[in-house]
């Protein structure tokens, strides 16, 4: 803990004089409101730091990093000499405490702090090329446009609440929702398709059910909330003709799709006063990665073929066009369905 005196206790500078320090500077999301107030009210140096980025930037950085608001606070512009000149001040408060570091580096943006902690960029300079740098960001692209990507598991409701909440931070809000995750379970090499449900334990059900349908459950769930208080929303799930027609060997797994359609169903009705619409796309064999290894067999893709009147397989974009049309508002007046995107598997 740093202390008031302009000394550390004795002990912690000997031991930290016999190693090698190393500073790793912060990047771009790591902003809050509130940051280095109390270093700029309990160490002058430190104040004097944000004076320096006030002058040079010609508006008061200092306020929005102590005082927010939060939303200017996270424009890039704002964002970037924020957290530069937050590094700033915390390294200048820790020079005269601690041995000068014998590494220095920084996460992105975190590079500009870098720089200036090892001398080859005045602050002055740094914090206006940091401005400039997330200006021209912000501009090539602007608020609410862009994307991300989020690592979850969409069975752990933890997990997909973590990256709600991610995506909320990022964009601001949260108004369409695709439950797209879906297959025979994690390893899909280790599940036997054609093991009779009669054989079948619990626990060979949980691959198909934790993603199939607990998925759905989750992410839906977690949405939820946000576009009640927005008055809008649309969520778009992606089934199976498995869940319509059937599938032998596949019991579950149809279970689980056929559960999601009425699920959608059910979340239509009771959310439509809310102005939120819920439908579900389902498909038959469609080209992805997990396919490719079976298409790849030219017998079997002839056989499977005969099951579809336009004798071909759905590719991504026959999907992505359907969800596309439910999650606009040019079916803004389309809730509760079902809609198949299979060839007309399902007309034979």
């Amino acid at each position: 803990m740093m202390t008031e005196s302009t000394d550390l206790p004795s002990v912690a500078q000997s031991q930290i004089a016999a190693q090698k320090i190393a500073f790793i500077f912060p990047g771009q999301g790591s902003q809050v409101v509130g940051m280095g107030k109390d270093l700029a009210e309990k160490y002058p140096v430190a104040r004097r730091t944000f004076e320096e980025a006030d002058q040079a930037l010609g508006y008061k950085l200092s306020q929005l990093c102590f005082e927010g608001p939060e939303e200017q606070l996270r424009l890039t512009e704002i964002t970037q000499p924020a957290i530069l000149t937050v590094s700033i001040a915390a390294l200048r408060v820790l020079e005269d405490r601690i041995p000068r570091p014998s590494f220095v580096a920084g996460h992105s943006l975190g590079e500009y702090s870098a720089h200036v902690a090892s001398g080859t960029m005045a602050f002055a300079d740094a914090v206006r090329t940091v401005r400039n740098r997330g200006k021209y960001m912000q501009e090539a692209v602007p608020v609410g446009v862009g994307a991300m990507a989020a690592q979850a598991d969409v069975g752990d409701f933890k997990s997909v609440q973590a990256m709600v909440e991610a995506g909320t931070k990022k964009f601001g809000r949260i108004d369409i929702l695709v439950n797209n995750a879906g297959n025979f379970g994690p390893d899909p090499a280790a599940v036997s398709f054609a093991k009779p449900f009669a054989q079948t334990e619990p626990a060979d059900w949980v691959p198909w059910l934790n993603v199939n349908m607990y998925g759905v459950l989750n992410c839906t769930r977690c949405v939820l909330p946000a576009m009640q208080q927005n008055h809008q929303g649309s969520i778009v799930t992606i089934i199976s003709d498995a869940g319509r027609y059937g599938d032998a060997g596949s019991e579950v797994y149809a279970f689980a799709k056929a559960g999601a359609a009425g699920f959608m169903r059910s979340v239509a009705r009771g959310m439509a006063r809310h102005g939120i619409r819920a439908n579900s796309v389902a498909i038959a064999t469609t080209r992805t990665p997990t396919l490719e290894p079976i298409l790849k067999d030219e017998e079997r893709t002839k056989k499977m073929l005969r099951l579809y009147p336009l004798h071909r397989v759905g590719e991504p974009t026959d999907v992505a066009n359907m969800v596309l049309f439910l999650a606009s508002n040019a079916s803004s007046w389309v809730t509760g369905q079902t809609y198949p995107v299979n060839g007309g598997f399902t007309l034979l």
